[in-house]
């Protein structure tokens, strides 16, 4: 045995960072916590290594192997193979806490928001325990005998994925490369640092499963609870933000990264498939995973793991589709042709909850796959069995690493309940051909040729990047793509992937990257566009469309392809690539495969085209006009009930001049649709109403005013309008209607508070009285009551400040900043509760300060100076002081640690009036989700002095109008005649602009200074945990 240290730099101080893996689902609460750790019956000793080997039952045929074990490499958490057929084992040896950080505070969830960024490997970052270690089998006898360490001393490292001239290691919040360029097992030299930003705060799911893809990208899995803020390391690029789980990828010669497809379960895993689909488990019941389509928006836990980044995604694609079942699967592999024997698809999933190897088959489900068990592959009456990783090695075998552990639960590692001294390797072979299927070292370009039709993915993957790698490979090029066009089978994906890595096609991302190129003429790989197989149709798009733009014959070609294609999983690609073109490319390969044979009732493709299509929004009229103008949608209902609402929808919630005349262009289409090629079907009420249904989903607590009265009578004619829109026609008997709904407090909560909203909005003066009675009554729900409030300050009566400063004291505190606002809309309404103040009607320092501030810009001498002496202006923070105050806090947070749950309330009664975080709080102020929140003297900073820096778009902008009154608020949008402000009470006001006579932009922030000084040491601490959080809490 021969066992190989480092070289004495790899012990340099290397980061800490939490990475961690999924060996368990979402832990919740302690009893659910309790279940998990006693699964599999009352707690046993550990077994020996080889007395554990004989707890196993595997099938008559199949041999189950013990490859590696303690004291040789201890918590194995993945293995993978170089082109040398060396075993790389990433051992987590350090989880499940990083060495250097402290806690600052914790969720239920084991989220973690820790005190500092740890430094990259070899700049700084503190010393952990983790390693790299490399094992050999130099005779080829199945027997691992000689052992290396790569590299040691990580801290929290998840994945490695060796390439010829180096290691990639995944250890966040980093991506580093290790130059091996000698392939002696010995790093160069310091690590290459490649991204920075990956989340630390869960070490049960942070980034992992690092591999190499067919076609030359490194792909890795985000789990749920994580998030990220990712860009190139050291560079000003705006980072890419992520929150939950995702597949993302990185181009190693490109340098770019991207999320591949967003959503899921706890992603831990990436396995690929014969065809080059990627698969990765779930930790919930009732499926086995989920298949990731590029660009896809999945299904995942919202109220838990936050929202998905495209708020106009309108939908998300679902697992896959399976028997009911115990969870979970942690990851899987897909089985290649060496383990298929027949057309049936099958995949190993593993189970560390449970302890075993499940076979389990896939069957066609449209574009992607439903799934049904077969057997139980693998299982053991040892209950410290914890398979947690897959993957194929060089022989075909099927390498399962043990974790093996009493206990998976992770709260339970978090107190110190889990075994740190072993580990195990095991694989699974089927014993006639376990002596067989080793392949010779590739020496030729025949015995390469011979290798892509190699039945083990491995070897393949191995061919081809020999292939790629030899610098005379261009003198096989003719033998390549001869080969590509005669080939019928599944070689036929294998050669198109080698003749990509070459760089031979064309457009494509290694054809950029590649010294003088030769190129095949563009007119030989269009003519591949039609290939019989449709797995090469669908990657050669794929591949050309990843540099997101076609060659003018290549996107022709595709053009041709999508009015007959067939498959619908070559038509799921074009819609994925249609998504990274130029709008018209994009349109041009979209609009033609809505033929009348296109399959509407697929579950992923019409929501991809329809992310294809919003992902070019911001041009509505370029959008919408070439998909109204063709001819193929007569004989499309889906575009009417599925695309034509998504449409009205997307533009009506951010409102444009040009995306009104979208809207308008599809209503009128909407309606010739519904009276002509739907007028027999039963699709022409359901595409009507649903078109309807996405304006009203669109105006949800949402100001009618700035809609146009076109928009208004198209919506109208496609049939009976819905009584806000009737209201904004002017229709007395909707407004008797409304103004009765209103005044009965049986009502429904949300109908009753959209009319409240809609007659001030409209000042309608029937709705007047109904809107006074609401404030004076005590209503069992108080939005009523906040809507009201808001809603009179568009009528010009006294009877409005008397209403108010009667039931002033019995106001809640959310109630008074609403009505504090509408009373600074008026000098008169002012004067009054400065007089009230005086004859002690109200206590004056009940008055919010945002109202006290917006009182301070109405225009009035005589006033301002009653306003000065109630309440006198506080002195002005500048950077300094501002800078002074926040370093003060700091040291009271690290001597108090936080709970986010306290803090969450404190956020809900001092900010969230304001400001939204993970959808939770009011829509005044800028949303808080997407801030640098863990940089904790800016986060404090910018509350003590608000006024220092104020976010575009939230600039408090005052406006005087011809009605005597005064509008305050943010300008949500602006055109040539109207102007939409967001009021201090969150609704947006349509403003003409005709009526404004002033208009001035204030310098200070609506949202007062020291709002912190009223706070505990205990509470800035429990609010600061939870301002710092990055995924939602549950209540």
């Amino acid at each position: 045995m021969n066992i190989c240290a480092p070289r004495a730099w790899t012990n340099l101080l290397l980061l800490a960072s939490i990475a961690t893996f999924v060996l368990v689902a979402s832990l919740t609460e302690q009893s659910s916590l309790a279940q998990t750790a006693s699964d599999r019956g009352d707690p046993t000793t550990a077994m020996a290594p080889e007395t554990a080997a004989k707890s196993f039952q595997v099938p008559d045929g199949y041999r189950w192997d013990l490859v590696l074990h303690e004291p040789l490499i201890r918590q194995p958490l993945m293995t993978t193979f170089d082109d040398a057929r060396r075993m790389w084992v990433m051992e987590y040896r350090q989880y499940p806490e990083p060495a250097g950080l402290k806690p600052q505070s914790r969720d239920a969830y084991w989220r973690i928001v820790y005190d500092k960024q740890p430094s990259p490997p070899g700049l700084g970052g503190v010393e952990g325990i983790d390693r790299v270690s490399v094992h050999e089998d130099r005779d080829e006898d199945g027997r691992y005998e000689t052992h290396h360490v790569f590299l040691d001393n990580l801290n929290i490292a998840t994945a490695v994925a060796p390439v010829p001239d180096g290691v990639w290691v995944l250890n966040p919040p980093y991506l580093t490369f290790y130059p091996d360029r000698d392939r002696n097992l010995a790093p160069d030299g310091p690590p290459e640092i490649h991204l920075e930003g990956f989340g630390l705060e869960d070490t049960h799911s942070v980034v992992n499963s690092l591999c190499l893809g067919p076609d030359g990208w490194l792909y890795a899995a985000q789990g749920s609870t994580v998030s990220g803020q990712v860009k190139r390391y050291g560079s000003a690029d705006p980072p890419i933000n992520t929150m939950g789980q995702a597949i993302w990828r990185y181009h190693p010669q490109f340098r770019q990264y991207e999320v591949f497809a967003e959503g899921g379960g706890n992603a831990f895993g990436v396995a690929f498939d014969d065809r080059g689909d990627i698969f990765s488990g779930h930790n919930g019941g009732d499926t086995r995973g989920f298949h990731y389509l590029q660009g896809g928006y999945y299904r995942k836990g919202f109220s838990k793991h936050g929202s998905l980044s495209n708020p106009f995604a309108f939908g998300y694609l679902m697992p896959m589709k399976h028997p009911p079942i115990q969870r979970f699967t942690h990851a899987m592999f897909m089985l290649d042709r060496f383990w298929n024997s027949d057309a049936t698809r099958r995949m190993f999933a593993i189970d560390p909850l449970h302890g075993k190897l499940i076979e389990t088959e896939l069957a066609p489900d449209g574009s992607t796959y439903s799934t049904n068990d077969i057997r139980d592959i693998v299982s053991s009456s040892d209950k410290w069995f914890r398979p947690v990783a897959i993957t194929e090695g060089p022989d075909g075998g099927v390498y399962v690493c043990d974790w093996y552990d009493f206990q998976v639960a992770h709260i339970y590692a978090h107190t110190g309940q889990l075994d740190k001294e072993r580990g195990r390797v095991y694989r699974l072979v089927r014993n006639q051909e376990s002596e067989s299927v080793t392949s010779p070292p590739i020496t030729t370009i025949e015995g390469a040729m011979q290798q892509l039709r190699s039945p083990i993915r491995w070897q393949r993957d191995q061919a081809r990047r020999w292939i790629a790698s030899r610098p005379e490979n261009v003198r096989w090029q003719e033998t390549l793509a001869s080969a590509l066009e005669s080939e019928k089978g599944d070689v036929a994906l294998e050669i198109l992937w080698t003749v990509h890595a070459c760089g031979w096609i064309p457009g494509t991302i290694p054809h950029a990257h590649t010294p003088m190129p030769s190129s095949l003429p563009i007119e030989r790989i269009c003519r591949w566009v039609e290939h019989p197989h449709p797995d090469v149709r669908r990657w050669l798009i794929r591949l050309v469309g990843d540099s997101k733009a076609f060659p003018d014959s290549f996107g022709k070609a595709v053009q041709r392809l999508s009015a007959k294609e067939r498959d619908v999983r070559v038509l799921c690609q074009i819609a994925s690539t249609a998504r990274r073109l130029p709008l018209d490319s994009s349109l041009a390969i979209l609009t033609p495969m809505w033929s009348e044979a296109f399959p509407a009732n697929d579950p992923f493709l019409p929501h991809l085209v329809w992310w294809a299509i919003e992902a070019h929004a911001h041009q509505p009229t370029e959008t919408v006009r070439p998909i109204l103008t063709s001819a193929d949608i007569e004989q499309q209902p889906w575009v009417a009930e599925f695309l034509f609402p998504r449409l009205i929808e997307r533009f009506s919630r951010v409102p444009s001049e040009e995306g009104w005349m979208a809207v308008l262009d599809v209503l009128r289409r909407t309606a010739q649709l519904s009276n002509g090629s739907l007028a027999k079907s039963s699709l022409r009420t359901a595409s009507a109403t649903k078109s309807i249904e996405a304006f009203e989903r669109a105006f949800q607590n949402r100001s009618l005013k700035s809609v146009p009265a076109e928009v208004i009578d198209a919506l109208a004619g496609l049939g009976v309008p819905s009584l806000p829109l009737a209201i904004r026609r002017e229709d007395a008997t909707a407004i008797e209607q409304g103004v009765a709904i209103v005044r009965d407090p049986k009502a429904k909560s949300e109908q009753r508070v959209a009319l409240i909203r809609l007659g001030g909005e409209l000042r309608i003066p029937p709705f007047l009285p109904a809107l006074l009675e609401e404030i004076r009554n005590d209503p069992a729900d108080e939005k009523s009551r906040q809507a009201a409030l808001g809603a009179v300050a568009g009528f010009d009566d006294p009877a409005i400040a008397e209403t108010i400063l009667a039931v002033w004291p019995k106001l809640s505190e959310e109630s008074r900043s609403i009505a504090g606002a509408t009373l600074a809309r008026r000098v008169a309404w002012t004067q009054q509760w400065l007089n009230a103040c005086a004859n002690n009607q109200v206590d004056a320092n009940t008055l919010p300060l945002d109202a006290q501030r917006a009182m301070r810009w109405l225009e009035n001498g005589e006033l301002q100076k009653a306003l000065e002496r109630r309440y006198p202006a506080p002195s002005g923070m500048n950077l300094v002081s501002a800078d002074q105050a926040a370093e003060k806090m700091i040291p009271l947070l690290d001597e108090k640690p936080g709970d986010p749950y306290r803090g969450k309330k404190l956020y809900r009664t001092q900010c969230g009036r304001c400001h939204q975080l993970f959808d939770d709080g009011g829509g005044i102020g800028p949303d808080l989700t997407g801030y640098q929140r863990d940089q904790l003297k800016t986060l404090l900073r910018n509350i003590i002095a608000p006024s220092l820096e104020i976010r575009e778009g939230y600039q408090t902008v005052v406006l005087i109008l011809d009605d005597d009154s005064t509008a305050t608020g943010f300008v949500e949008s602006e055109t040539e005649d109207q102007l939409v402000l967001k009021g201090l009470d969150g609704q947006p006001q349509t403003i003409e602009k005709s009526a404004i006579l002033t208009r001035k932009q204030q310098s200070l922030s609506i949202m007062p200074e020291k709002l912190l000084d009223a706070l505990s040491p205990q509470e800035l601490s429990d609010l600061m945990a939870y301002l710092r959080t990055t995924q939602p809490l549950n209540d």
